[in-house]
């Protein structure tokens, strides 16, 4: 097998807090290192944007009335409603042509998303992606994760909604860990020192064997 990198997608699945964006980031880290072409797939979404979220870098913030004009002409090679309110989509034209190019793509997707994207990719006639699940088995850590990103000590810090929301992540993690063994890989993250380290670590062996030889 050559040393020459592959073409490759990742979907990398997981909770609120679980370290996708870490994942997402190293994978850039990576490539730019070893002057390789990169490519994430920036979702479009109807919900509202968080502090600090970039417009067009963290996602395409739309109106639902320009999202659904986008599901008309076929804009998104997948779509789903999330928590029956907020839209999210991925976009056709840039992941198809990036991974034409040969570029090791990411993409952030749920579980419903990522076996919607697999079948589109299929349909396009591209090469099967590989999927990652990152698991965090205690939803207390979800919980716990959760609660540092808003920059609060405990739940009892959080608003009504921030409960609410939260409350909503987790108990779709918990039903969403239940289809981790439907993934190519499976990144177990725990409450542990150094887990973000050791979580990115092990998510490069993943990314090494699909894009270094042998």
């Amino acid at each position: 097998m050559s040393n020459q990198a592959k073409g490759v997608t990742f979907l990398i699945c997981g909770p609120t807090a679980s370290g996708k964006s870490t994942h997402r980031k190293t994978l850039q880290w990576f490539c730019r290192l070893t002057h390789r072409n990169s490519f994430f797939s920036v979702s479009w979404t109807t919900r509202q944007k968080r502090s600090g979220e970039v417009n067009k870098k963290d996602y395409h913030f739309r109106s639902r009335k320009q999202f659904d004009a986008e599901v008309q002409r076929a804009f998104f090679l997948e779509y789903e409603a999330v928590y029956g309110t907020d839209w999210y989509g991925t976009p056709r034209g840039p992941l198809l042509t990036a991974i034409d190019s040969g570029a090791i793509c990411v993409a952030d997707v749920d579980v419903n998303g990522c076996r919607r994207l697999k079948g589109a990719l299929e349909t396009f006639e591209r090469p099967k992606p590989v999927t990652v699940f990152i698991y965090v088995p205690e939803p207390d850590e979800i919980w716990r994760r959760s609660i540092g990103r808003l920059g609060k000590k405990s739940k009892d810090d959080l608003t009504t909604a921030e409960f609410e929301t939260i409350t909503r992540r987790v108990a779709r993690a918990e039903k969403e860990n239940e289809y981790r063994r439907d993934f190519d890989h499976v990144i177990v993250s725990r409450n542990e020192p150094d887990s973000r380290y050791r979580d990115a670590a092990r998510f490069m062996q993943i990314v090494f064997k699909y894009t270094l030889g042998k």
